[in-house]
């Protein structure tokens, strides 16, 4: 993510406006990125984006940190960090998988 303003920073997740499935894989990945990385929760967002609306299954767009930000930057471009921010969003994709087949 990138701002204008440099102390913007943290995690969002996005998904599509109305889509159900979108809103639970967008909670468990941003559950799972808060809880292994702690950075700042900035919130599970709706939006029109492109990558969001032309698909024909749920899909989020996970935002981890800012690159605007020194301290975010700083962050990320450490291999052990990337490594923990992948592994959340993989076990955020379990959690999902797991609430389907339970029917929640």
């Amino acid at each position: 993510n990138g701002a204008e303003q440099t102390q913007a920073n943290g995690t969002e997740t996005f998904h599509s406006h109305g889509s159900k499935l979108g809103s639970l894989l967008a909670t468990q990945i941003q559950k799972q990125l808060i809880a292994c990385l702690g950075l700042t929760d900035r919130g599970i967002k709706q939006a029109n984006f492109a990558v969001l609306r032309y698909t024909d299954m749920p899909a989020v767009l996970t935002e981890v940190c800012f690159l605007s930000n020194l301290q975010d930057t700083s962050f990320i471009t450490k291999p052990h960090n990337v490594t923990k921010a992948a592994e959340a969003i993989a076990q955020g994709i379990v959690d999902y998988f797991y609430y389907i087949d339970k029917g929640e």
